[in-house]
């Protein structure tokens, strides 16, 4: 099994591959002056109405759910849309890995 350094991918992680990933993630990301802002995937269904207030803000590389979830970062983003997409439990090690 390949280890990853969570931190490592994380910050290398451009502003461009945050966005492919929202987008594939059906989050219809746009970009704004701080970074990104996106429908909040992070606890609504992708085919339910969502309001725009996922943000990534690229100086820390984390997401702020200014509707429900608070802040976190990419792999538990990641954790979060497996479950609400796929019904697929994710640890951290495996978030970190689909990431990668």
């Amino acid at each position: 099994m390949l280890i990853f350094d969570k931190k490592e991918i994380r910050d290398s992680l451009t502003l461009e591959q945050v966005y492919e990933l929202l987008d594939h993630w059906g989050a219809e990301p746009e970009y704004c002056p701080t970074g990104l802002i996106a429908r909040t995937i992070c606890h609504n269904p992708p085919n339910e109405p969502a309001s725009r207030k996922l943000y990534y803000y690229q100086n820390t590389t984390l997401f702020q759910c200014y509707s429900n979830c608070g802040l976190f970062d990419i792999f538990e983003l990641t954790i979060k849309v497996m479950q609400i997409q796929h019904n697929i439990t994710y640890d951290l090690n495996e978030a970190v890995r689909w990431v990668a």
